[in-house]
């Protein structure tokens, strides 16, 4: 696309009488520009062979051909929607003060300090963002370390959403504590200095040590004191005819468990558990200042949640096969070769948009020759496609994901055309079928009765149990005859 004026030209061709400058990456504009005045023309990315050049300015000799034309819009007028990460990251004001909790209610949601009083010096126990280690077997996160943190006029959404835990009763009477934010993960504690820290309870894990310990709060004494421990391990078994995985989860109570009735201590911003209650930490329970809980509308005959084990969860397809260019399963190696260019590297890339604007292109000029139009302005598709790839996994809640996978690796565009040489073009979305915010799916009041691999999604979200591919249709036209020219599984 060149923009003219007011006027945007799509595959315009051109000779160029001198290359005046050659800059570096990245790209400084999304679309070429021409000025008249100077002659010059203004190239984010050129394509040489397999080289790509960036930021190029050049003089223009000659005209040889142009596809069509629209006239120019300006392209902040389509906004898309912020990325998450961006949107917790914004500076977070409380509306009114916190509301102190004197007990502890199944699926109640919680901010935990160290004064009566909240102030900006007050102690909070809050999560780290970052993971402790990485499993061996599956490359998930193993769990985060547990540490203080100040809430203050200053601290963004994110640093509340850190600070935030569930207690969720136990079958022993008591509750554990599971992170808001990365609901996988539980509150634990290393058994060799009994310092607590959250550890992977309900994702996929390879680790026979994770677990979770559940807890008593005296309102009193303001003193929480570990009960029990449970140990986590996952039973896995193959889905008959499929080369898929399932894997039940299965606690078992801790029987070496030497901390029992011990109290939450916490010194220098590292919470631990001592054995003696003049040595503990008063800890103040409030109520979380954001509501997640389930709407009325949506459980209006309030059943209360049920008690049964987290259901079996699938795992179908690893990122690294998905993704990859050698893996022959892989979206790059299901495309015919003139879509390949598009999907050659996962998330946004100035290389793929380059052929993505191309093939967006010859669709704008296929339709004009073809007397048919595109249902959106194609400036829309653009934006929506950048935006789009952008977008990743901010919360530790899916089970086979981690935090900065991206949520739709490939956007792409197609234009083939049927039998009786009528085109059907199309946007098509390769996604996750996640959102980057935390979900607990798997933490409903009760099992719909669906098929069963709904019913497993529906308790347990999984980053890699199905890739979609959604087919978005640029022009109205027979979906399944479209989809069936595209070259994929």
């Amino acid at each position: 696309m060149v923009t003219v004026g007011s006027t945007v030209y799509t595959n315009a061709i051109v000779t160029v009488a001198e290359v005046l400058s050659v800059g570096s990456y990245s790209p400084t504009s999304t679309e070429d520009n021409y000025n008249n005045t100077l002659n010059q023309l203004s190239i984010p990315i050129v394509s040489v062979g397999s080289n790509l050049y960036y930021n190029v300015i050049c003089t223009v000799g000659k005209v040889v051909s142009i596809g069509s034309s629209y006239p120019w819009v300006n392209t902040n007028l389509f906004n898309t929607p912020a990325t998450f990460s961006n949107v917790i990251n914004s500076k977070f004001k409380l509306t009114s003060s916190l509301v102190q909790a004197f007990t502890l209610n199944n699926r109640s949601r919680y901010l935990i300090a160290d004064t009566i009083t909240p102030s900006n010096t007050s102690n909070f126990l809050s999560l780290s963002s970052a993971p402790i280690s990485k499993d061996e077997s599956f490359g998930t996160n193993q769990g985060y370390s547990l540490i203080s943190s100040n809430l203050t006029t200053s601290s963004s959404t994110q640093n509340y959403l850190y600070s935030i835990f569930q207690a969720v009763s136990s079958a022993d009477g008591n509750f554990r504590f599971d992170s808001h934010m990365n609901p996988n993960d539980s509150m634990d504690y290393d058994s060799s200095n009994n310092t607590l820290l959250f550890t992977n309870n309900f994702g996929l894990t390879s680790s026979k040590f994770n677990g979770y310990i559940t807890f008593s709060y005296d309102p009193v004494t303001h003193l929480v004191q570990s009960r029990n421990r449970f140990i986590h391990s996952l039973n896995s078994s193959p889905v008959s005819s499929l080369a898929q995985t399932s894997y039940t989860e299965v606690y078992v109570a801790d029987s070496n468990f030497k901390a029992s009735n011990f109290y939450i201590k916490q010194s220098g911003g590292v919470y631990s558990l001592v054995s003696s209650a003049s040595d503990a930490t008063p800890l103040f329970i409030f109520n979380a200042p954001f509501d997640f809980g389930i709407p009325k509308d949506f459980n209006p005959s309030s059943t209360a949640y049920v008690s049964n084990s987290p259901a079996p969860f699938i795992v179908k397809i690893n990122s690294s096969i998905l993704e990859s260019k050698s893996a022959p399963q892989s979206v790059y190696n299901t495309l015919r070769s003139i879509y390949k260019n598009q999907v050659s590297v996962v998330g946004n890339d100035s290389g793929t948009k380059f052929y993505a604007d191309s093939m967006l292109n010859t669709i704008i000029d296929t339709a004009k020759s073809n007397n048919f139009s595109l249902r959106y302005n194609p400036l829309i598709y653009r934006a929506y496609r950048d935006a789009t790839l952008s977008y990743t996994l901010v919360s530790d809640d899916v089970a086979d994901g981690v935090p900065g996978q991206r949520l739709v690796p490939y956007v792409y565009f197609t234009n083939e055309a049927d039998s009786s040489g009528q085109y059907h073009p199309m946007m098509v979305i390769v996604h996750y079928g996640n959102q980057a915010s935390p979900q607990s799916k798997f933490k409903l009041t009760q099992l719909l009765v669906l098929t069963k691999e709904c019913s497993v999604l529906l308790m347990k979200t999984v980053m890699y149990c199905d890739s979609k591919m959604l087919y978005l249709r640029m022009v109205k036209s027979n979906f399944k005859q479209a989809q069936q020219l595209l070259s994929i599984g």
